[in-house]
């Protein structure tokens, strides 16, 4: 449940050090005690473990939503979409689950309503995915090039040899595998998946045009409309049909393409 995959926030234990803190808040705040802790200890435990629960659900849920939509919707590139989206998936949804999670505590087990400290802290871990998003951003666009592979080994029958990436023409995937292809036609298998390869290479020279392609800037020979306002690229060496780019990423391939 805490882990992720393919996001830049490597932060379970944040997660889980929040939901803690959160939990304990509430559990104070709505405890008085008149006698020693180890006199209403039961009631102290099911406040806190009660609260901690709504407040891992909540966090999951922010974090996943922030997560799954930093791979699909840009902050930078789509702001107005990836605001109204970040507003309905990663505040909206998870506060209306803790929300209907405390009023069942409240009406079943007698407990105090955490209804505002719920809303501040959703409010508080959207502010902080969007602050780590924008410093990652930062970093990564004045991170030096030799940070990105200049080879990459590839499987050539039983042996694996190196390939320069300038000679790449682009990379697709076809079922479980994935292959390479250079400007001289040849196709290598590599075990990398296509979210890997594309976060080894240099965005400046390669560009993820679809869930199954990444091309090379210099593999592209020309690109035209197609249906629904998505484009269609032509590259060398030529492809089966013409690679489709979509709707969402046509501005950010176009800024790609025009420098």
């Amino acid at each position: 449940m805490l882990t992720g995959k393919n996001n830049i926030y490597d932060d379970v234990f944040f997660r889980i050090a929040l939901s803690v803190t959160g939990a304990l808040f509430l559990t104070i705040k709505s405890i008085i005690l008149p006698k020693p802790i180890m006199a209403v200890y039961d009631q102290v435990l099911l406040h806190f473990l009660s609260y901690f629960m709504i407040c891992l659900v909540g966090t999951e849920i922010t974090f996943r939503a922030t997560a799954y939509l930093d791979n699909r919707c840009d902050w930078i590139q789509r702001p107005f979409t990836r605001t109204c989206l970040q507003l309905l998936c990663a505040i909206i949804l998870p506060f209306w689950v803790m929300y209907k999670a405390d009023q069942w505590v409240y009406v079943h087990l007698g407990f105090q309503r955490a209804f505002p400290f719920l809303g501040l802290y959703i409010l508080f871990l959207n502010i902080y995915y969007i602050c780590c998003y924008l410093l990652y951003k930062d970093q990564n666009n004045f991170a030096p090039s030799d940070q990105f592979k200049q080879t990459i080994l590839v499987n050539k029958g039983i042996n694996q040899v190196p390939l320069s990436v300038s000679m790449i023409s682009h990379i697709k995937r076809e079922g479980n595998h994935v292959y390479i292809v250079t400007f001289e036609e040849q196709a290598f298998v590599t075990m990398q998946t296509l979210d890997e390869m594309q976060q080894s290479l240099n965005p400046k020279f390669f560009f993820r045009a679809n869930r199954q392609v990444i091309v090379n800037y210099s593999a592209c020979i020309h690109f035209g409309p197609d249906e629904h306002r998505k484009i269609k690229l032509e590259i060398t060496p030529k492809t089966a049909s013409p690679i489709i780019i979509g709707q969402r990423k046509v501005k950010a391939f176009k800024e790609w393409m025009e420098r």
